[in-house]
């Protein structure tokens, strides 16, 4: 299984635009893993992708990808749906006279229902994704938790939250298991979920930072209040049978570089594989 980390940023991408601070500032000299853009993952293999935030056509492109099978959402929050104009990439505007037609391709929407609740109040994303279905540029599926969908060889199930608009993703063949979790684990407990090769989940806020012991978030800040930290992610880690540990979705307003983080991810592994994501890494399971 080929998974690759097609973007490892967070809310917002990192450089920020028009922000001069130095994160961005050495972001822009230094590129890529210091370059992160909105949070999505690809499954090589099958060609099942991970969310659509909004560089996710310059990421496909960057990655050399032509084969889009499947999408699978895990929530709707804009950095991972607005990139959603991907689909129109159906449209053959060469050869109509008339209107846009369809190419002779179709990609597979899958779409929880405890998802797509809020999809249908939120950003208009239902009715973007409906109108596409519409048009036959996508199949749109809605799907329940637990629901099995089976893509050539590979199962992908999806599992609820504990905040219950958000799903992550098993995803499984004969030999190997991973999870896949895009955003949104404050307060969640992993339970029975067997063995996995691989998890793929987001970092959290380093709230502390583990060589002094210093607070670098203070406790009362509101996202510390929203969004879990690296030690409330630890903790879930701690409850997962895995062999390796991917962590995306780094936040620009945390002003980590990739080294530091690096270095920080290390105190805390003491042995285990734990790796720090990043824009085009790919993962071997």
């Amino acid at each position: 299984m080929k998974i690759e980390i097609l973007g490892s940023g967070g809310a917002t991408i990192t450089p920020k635009p028009l922000c001069s601070c130095d994160l961005c500032k050495n972001a822009k000299l230094k590129g890529i893993p210091d370059v992160r853009l909105g949070p999505s993952v690809y499954i090589h293999d099958v060609g099942i992708l991970f969310d659509t935030p909004e560089e996710i056509s310059y990421m496909l492109n960057r990655s050399n990808i032509t084969n889009l099978n499947s999408c699978f959402y895990s929530h709707y929050h804009p950095d991972h749906t607005m990139g959603l104009r991907l689909f129109e990439c159906n449209f053959d505007y060469r050869n109509s006279l008339v209107k846009p037609t369809p190419y002779n391709r179709n990609i597979n929407v899958y779409v929880p229902d405890y998802v797509r609740v809020e999809m249908e109040s939120h950003l208009s994303l239902w009715n973007h994704l409906s109108k596409f279905n519409n048009w036959e540029l996508i199949s749109l599926h809605t799907i329940t938790e637990n629901e099995a969908v089976d893509i050539v060889g590979y199962k992908v199930i999806p599992i609820q939250l504990n905040q219950t608009f958000v799903s992550g993703y098993v995803v499984e063949n004969k030999e190997k298991r991973v999870l896949i979790l895009m955003d949104e684990l404050i307060g969640w407990i992993p339970e029975g979920l067997g063995h996995f090769d691989c998890v793929v989940l987001p970092i959290g806020l380093f709230t502390v930072n583990p060589f002094n012991n210093e607070r670098r978030w203070p406790e009362n800040h509101p996202l510390c209040r929203t969004e879990a930290d690296f030690l409330a992610i630890k903790n879930i880690i701690s409850k997962l049978d895995t062999e390796k540990v991917v962590f995306i979705h780094i936040e620009e307003v945390d002003g980590l570089d990739h080294e530091t983080l690096k270095q920080y991810v290390e105190y805390y592994a003491v042995g285990q594989d734990w790796q720090v994501g990043y824009d085009t890494m790919t993962i071997e399971i």
